[in-house]
């Protein structure tokens, strides 16, 4: 009996002290929170593209049409980021586009390099909407067509918005669509060709960004993307 008094006594001591050890312990990599970042490359006469943050890596070989799925990234608005893009094959070169930004806790967010001229790139970045809505679509649209020759008109075939001269870096959204029933419109103001997206496109519970973007010769394309 006294035996095994002593063994519960010592596993009891030993159980004791590692609390009290493990109490004492500073854990110096204690992370405050995050977030969550896609990125894209929407400049059609770059080269792919590597995103960091600071000197950490967190989107690599992003080529132009293409973006990345959501990443974790730390998240604090109290500090400000520097989100940097960098050509894919000359890592140690310097940024082609750098911005400070503030990151919240469990927020989602998306970083475009984009350009803003023919030699100027820089980063947009929104934060996201993914909250979905069961009965509805949900569309947020942002014009980066850097090259396109005039604003861009945007409207759905139930005429319920209108949005006749979204420009660039402009946004519209986020709009909900029943999408049995709607289709998207989008025309350059000063052009006669219209471009459409079906509403067999989309789906009740998704949400979407839609990037309106320009080719080399000034002609506009529109990329569906959905975020959820």
């Amino acid at each position: 009996m006294k035996n095994n008094v002593g063994v519960i006594l010592g596993i009891l001591l030993t159980v004791f002290t590692t609390i009290f050890l493990s109490s004492c312990i500073k854990n110096n990599d204690f992370i405050k929170g995050d977030s969550k970042v896609k990125f894209y490359n929407t400049v059609h006469s770059g080269k792919a593209q590597d995103f960091y943050f600071g000197p950490d890596r967190y989107g690599s070989g992003v080529v132009y049409g293409a973006n990345t799925p959501y990443v974790v990234v730390p998240g604090d608005s109290a500090i400000k980021y520097n989100v940097i893009s960098k050509d894919t094959a000359s890592p140690t070169a310097g940024p082609n586009a750098s911005m400070d930004y503030s990151f919240n806790i469990g927020k989602n967010y998306s970083v475009f390099y984009t350009k803003s001229s023919a030699t100027d790139s820089l980063l947009y970045i929104k934060q996201d909407d993914v909250t979905p809505d069961p009965d509805k679509a949900k569309v947020f649209i942002i014009n980066l067509g850097y090259t396109l020759l005039s604003k861009v008109s945007v409207r759905d075939s139930l005429n319920t918005f209108t949005e006749t001269n979204l420009g660039y870096k402009q946004t519209f959204g986020y709009i909900k669509l029943d999408p049995s029933t709607t289709r998207l419109y989008f025309k350059q103001v000063d052009s006669t060709r219209q471009d459409s997206v079906a509403s067999k496109s989309l789906a009740k519970g998704k949400v979407y960004t839609i990037l309106i973007d320009g080719s080399a010769t000034g002609s506009m394309k529109t990329r569906l993307v959905t975020e959820n």
